[in-house]
């Protein structure tokens, strides 16, 4: 299974790649990843009527407090996706580029709580089983793929039981067990 590219870096990734290579070396640092665009709360509010909920301030508001969190505690870079902002990116071309940070300079990826909910960061969390980038929970703990299958599979519930659609959450989960191959998921 490959992520990358699915399509040509969109411009100023290279130039942006360049900057980093002259900065990091190759695996390490840790990479943060979590909600931005969507997450639990995203879910919730399309399900009470707000079609176009705004999520991501107190997203990346999380994601920030957390990177500096553990720019604190480790001893090394810590890179945090939520401050990038390109103005003509879509969300595909971030995902692209942060698939590709992550497969040149993190030698672990944290996932904030809530994860499980975000389409980006669950393929992220995907990838890193895919590449073999250990995982890590916010509170530290490794993150192994029958528990990030668990807990992407409660979220596809959750989702599921609003009466939204749960599609690539379920497709994440679907492609952690072909990774994994141990579980009946949906029984």
């Amino acid at each position: 299974m490959s992520f990358l590219p699915e399509y040509p870096y969109p411009a100023p990734a290279e130039a942006l790649l360049q900057v980093l290579d002259s900065v990091l070396e190759p695996k390490s640092c840790a990479y943060v990843a979590g909600p931005l665009e969507s997450g639990k709360a995203y879910y919730d509010r399309v399900a009470s009527g707000d079609h176009r909920p705004m999520v991501r301030p107190e997203n990346e508001s999380r994601l920030n407090g957390f990177a500096l969190t553990l720019r604190k505690r480790l001893e090394y870079p810590v890179f945090d996706s939520g401050l990038l902002k390109v103005p003509a990116w879509s969300g595909r071309d971030y995902g692209t580029f942060f698939l590709e940070v992550i497969r040149r300079y993190a030698k672990e990826c944290w996932f904030m709580n809530g994860w499980e909910y975000s389409s980006g960061a669950t393929k992220e969390f995907v990838f890193c089983c895919t590449i073999q980038t250990p995982c890590l929970a916010e509170s530290g703990e490794r993150l192994i793929v029958q528990e990030g299958m668990r807990l992407i599979c409660e979220a596809a519930d959750f989702v599921r039981g609003l009466g939204l659609n749960d599609a690539k959450l379920r497709s994440r989960a679907e492609e952690l067990n072909r990774i994994d191959g141990s579980a009946d998921l949906w029984n």
